[in-house]
This record gives C-alpha cells, structure tokens and sequence, in this order.
C-alpha cells in the first residue's frame, strides 16, 4: 500500500479490517490462488475484471 497504508486513518481501517478477519467476523474471499512461477497467468486474472475474490500468489519451491 506504499505512502497510503503511512495515513493514520487508512491504517486504522485496515487494522481494524484485519482484526475483524481474524476473529472471524468478516470473511475474506479468494478467488483463486497462483504459484509464483504463473506470476504473468496471475496479473492477466487480476486484470481482467473477473475476480470475485482475492487472488493469492504462493511461493514455490
């Protein structure tokens, strides 16, 4: 989030986001999870305003 998630306001929303998720009050939804190695794969589905969720990319070994 770079100089935005640096607001104060921006960052209690988020933290109080996050808090919220992790007790489970709010859901968070992914849509699809991608392996490092299809990075490229992955910025086409995120761009291509399909996504009804997160999409998660993992570190492959």
């Amino acid at each position: 989030m770079g100089t935005q998630f640096e607001k104060p306001d921006v960052y209690a929303t988020i933290s109080q986001m996050l808090e919220l998720a992790a007790v489970g009050v709010i859901e968070v939804v992914i849509d699809r999870v991608f392996p490092l190695a299809d990075v490229v794969a992955t910025h086409a589905y995120a761009e291509s305003n399909s996504i009804l969720g997160g999409v998660v990319v993992i570190p492959t070994r």
